[in-house]
């Protein structure tokens, strides 16, 4: 079989559309599917049906083919990512699209969102002539950058920037992105024009970048946490060549719980795993909530803020497979014990231990690195089956919470690593309840 329909086959193959999703979303999802593994196997053309393969997967693999001409017409690069749809993987970079939720053959719900890679200015180290190499892709400014003075200075128009992560905390692998309002590039040199939308800068060159980030949309009033919440990340970011960087401007959050500033940066930037931090003074400030807009978990409590910072994601991608980023950067704070939940549907709370608040444009989100429940749920999912769930003070894995603008809020338990619930999906919450006595 071709590799494409093969790996066609097995990633999709499955998939159902449940009701109230579109019926067409799967096709599409196929089509943009058989696209993105066309790129990755460029040999697999020309793509002959196959008499064993379903003729709904032949018809998405040829319509693919063309999709990928299109894509090779612009130098457009695209890749399709299986996600879990009750808790999707957080990405530095904006999805165009997303297909989904489509039920899997195990009962789990699936989305799949697709990326494709954006058109930047790219700027690029190179080394002095007479051997003009490139060394690397330094950062991805708007397409629409320009300068006006040689080549020296470049206004940077809202959009977003990609930035070797190096140059921020040594040695950190990847590129660091974010929504920017506006900035500038200042080069103590003329750049060099090269081919294609790029320009050279010699490593020796000393430069400064000035970003002013974009900030997260204001309260809507369409009635979840996210949409009614107010953050602000810092004003002003300044990389310089050197390897210094400063933030500027203080951060606020309003609208979830009781309002919090934190007007004070504090100490270097570090790096982990999926992110840069840098650090804000907390002051021990409090922090109280009694009751919030998302009905999913309404929270109440009283804790203390162990530490504030400015979170930027990394990529660690090939650059020419950046899209845009998805927002100016995150508020995180984490929060000594004191909060407490009740989710929509069961009795009882939710005690939560150690939790990570996380707020951007996209919304706010809670995870908790343990919780205890003295939570009970009875669901009648189907019949003639009933379902108990009781969590019996138990300690869990971990607990989550989110409200994202455009989608509903959630909230979800794990321990050993299942979900024990979930308040959108009831069918998804009958096949994972892992704390379940069911009786016909």
């Amino acid at each position: 079989m071709n590799v494409v329909l093969d790996q066609l086959v097995a990633i999709s193959g499955r998939l159902e559309v449940p009701s109230g999703v579109p019926e067409n979303s799967l096709a599409s999802l196929r089509e943009f599917l058989s696209a993105s593994l066309i790129q990755e196997n460029a040999g697999a053309l020309p793509i002959e049906p196959d008499s064993t393969v379903d003729a709904a997967l032949n018809e998405a693999a040829a319509k693919g083919a063309v999709l990928a001409a299109k894509f090779a017409e612009t130098a457009t690069r695209v890749r399709v990512i299986r996600d879990s749809y009750v808790t999707p993987a957080v990405t530095p970079d904006r999805p165009t699209q997303v297909f989904g939720p489509f039920v899997d053959a195990d009962g789990s719900l699936a989305q799949f969102p697709v990326f494709e890679s954006a058109r930047f200015l790219t700027v690029q180290l190179t080394l002095p002539a007479p051997f003009p190499l490139v060394t690397e892709v330094l950062m991805l400014l708007p397409a629409g950058s320009f300068s006006n003075d040689g080549n020296r200075t470049f206004s940077i128009p809202p959009g977003t920037v990609w930035l070797r992560a190096r140059f921020l905390v040594g040695n950190t692998a990847g590129y660091v992105g974010l929504r920017v309002r506006q900035g500038t590039l200042t080069i103590d040199r003329s750049a060099q024009p090269r081919p294609g939308q790029s320009i050279g800068v010699p490593t020796s060159a000393r430069w400064t970048l000035t970003l002013e980030p974009e900030q997260p949309p204001g309260p809507d009033g369409k009635g979840s946490d996210a949409n009614g919440l107010t953050v602000r990340v810092p004003q002003r970011f300044e990389v310089l060549s050197t390897g210094e960087s400063h933030v500027n401007g203080g951060m606020t959050i309003s609208g979830f719980g009781s309002d919090l500033e934190f007007p004070a940066t504090l100490g270097a930037p570090f790096a982990d795993a999926g992110s840069i931090t840098f650090p804000y003074s907390p002051g021990n400030a409090p922090w109280s909530i009694d009751g919030n807009l998302s009905i999913a978990a309404q929270f109440t409590g009283e804790c203390t803020v162990m530490s504030a910072g400015w979170i930027l994601p990394l990529n660690k991608l090939p650059p020419n497979t950046f899209g845009e980023a998805v927002h100016g950067g995150s508020l995180r704070l984490r929060l000594r014990d004191g909060l407490e939940s009740r989710m929509v549907g069961a009795a009882g709370t939710f005690t939560w231990f150690d939790t990570i608040l996380t707020a951007n444009g996209t919304g706010v989100s809670l995870e908790a690195q343990q919780a205890v429940s003295s939570a009970r749920s009875e669901l009648d999912l189907w019949r003639p089956a009933h379902t108990d769930a009781v969590f019996n003070q138990q300690s869990t894995e971990s607990m989550g919470s989110a409200s994202h603008r455009r989608r509903q809020a959630f909230c979800l338990q794990r321990q050993d690593r299942t979900v024990c619930g979930d308040c959108r999906i009831n069918g998804f919450v009958a096949r994972s309840l892992c704390c379940a006595s069911a009786t016909a």
